[in-house]
């Protein structure tokens, strides 16, 4: 595990492993530099960095009924028990947490800890874990099998730090892995007009969602195709058919491949340029995209976005949001509506 840790950090690291709660009890006692974990942790007093995906996967014990396919879908688990861990499951947004949002339909137990194996074994029980040969063999009598194309997840690999207080070895290390700077952001909203007139899809810095007052959004305007390719992404839309990006990703997922994260680096004038970032095994493959193809990909696979720090504060525009009466919501999304709609992108000139 340590191996795999420092091809992500590039950097050499002594690893052990441990719930959440005892690796923020020690990174408030200083005994550690950072806690890795898989997928996001929102808690006051933390920072977390994520630094890359890692693919999801399905442990299941080597006679389950469904332990020779080479990839299963959640339909085919519906019959199946998902087992729960307390003190790792819901420590933060996991993977068995991501997928429970999302609509998971197989009954979920918490069994004691005599009565896992059982469970596991002779019930057929599975457990939702990350893709990776290691993590599989800790249990004997197993297999870890990937998930469909069509349930496939990114899950997003995190640095978790004290916020404030970052330890010598940390900065080395960001020193270390170079690049410029950049800030995690999330599709905010998407606004759809009729052509001739551009939509526009709405970022926010993610350490800003949760502030009250002033936040910053990056407005970027696409046609009306890439918007509905955008819309289909967000509101988790299926076809009989396999649309252009689900073609994509279905490719990567039969090369055992998968969205790393989305990088939007540069902008000139109202043209935004973005890097799309594949990882398969061990190999990082970095290509040239246009923003609405990069980020409709990354929230597909819920992967990482970011934006360049020097491109945030050139194409960023600041947004008052007011949050004491939640009443008024409506009347606020209509005005920040025609807030953005009175945007143009000769706004960007100068």
């Amino acid at each position: 595990m340590a191996a795999f840790f420092d091809k992500h950090l590039h950097a050499r690291t002594e690893t052990s492993i441990g719930t959440g709660e005892a690796g923020l009890d020690a990174l408030r006692a200083g005994s550690c530099d950072a806690l890795i974990t898989i997928g996001p942790l929102d808690r006051p007093g933390f920072d977390c960095f994520p630094m890359g995906t890692v693919p999801a996967g399905i442990c299941m014990a080597a006679n389950h009924p469904l332990a020779r396919q080479n990839a299963v879908s959640l339909e085919q688990l519906e019959p199946y028990r998902v087992i729960s861990s307390r003190t790792f499951d819901h420590f933060n947004e996991s993977i068995l947490v991501m997928y429970h949002e999302d609509g998971l339909k197989s009954p979920i137990v918490e069994p004691l800890a005599f009565d896992a194996p059982r469970q596991f074994y002779v019930k057929h029980a599975v457990c939702f874990m990350v893709n990776i040969a290691p993590l599989g063999e800790m249990l004997p009598r197993s297999r870890m099998i990937p998930l469909a194309s069509e349930d496939a997840k990114a899950i997003p690999l995190c640095l978790i730090t004290l916020k404030g207080a970052k330890s010598p070895a940390y900065r080395s290390m960001q020193e270390a892995r170079g690049g410029a700077p950049m800030i995690p952001v999330t599709v905010q909203t998407l606004i759809v007009s009729a052509a001739p007139s551009p939509s526009i899809i709405v970022l926010q810095p993610v350490e800003e969602i949760v502030q009250e007052g002033k936040s910053r959004i990056i407005p970027i305007w696409v046609g009306v195709n890439e918007a509905t390719q955008m819309g289909i992404a967000l509101e988790k839309a299926r076809f009989s058919r396999p649309m252009t990006h689900d073609l994509f990703l279905d490719a990567l997922t039969n090369l055992d491949a998968q969205i790393d994260h989305v990088v939007i680096n540069d902008v000139q004038g109202a043209t935004f340029f973005a890097r799309l970032t594949l990882r398969q095994h061990d190999r990082l493959i970095d290509l040239d995209a246009r923003p609405s193809d990069a980020l409709a990909l990354a929230v597909r696979q819920k992967a990482p976005i970011y934006i360049e720090e020097d491109v945030l504060e050139r194409a960023s525009f600041p947004y008052v949001l007011r949050r004491t009466e939640p009443e008024a919501s409506e009347a606020e999304l209509s005005e920040f509506k025609k807030f953005l709609e009175g945007l143009a992108p000769e706004d960007f000139e100068g």
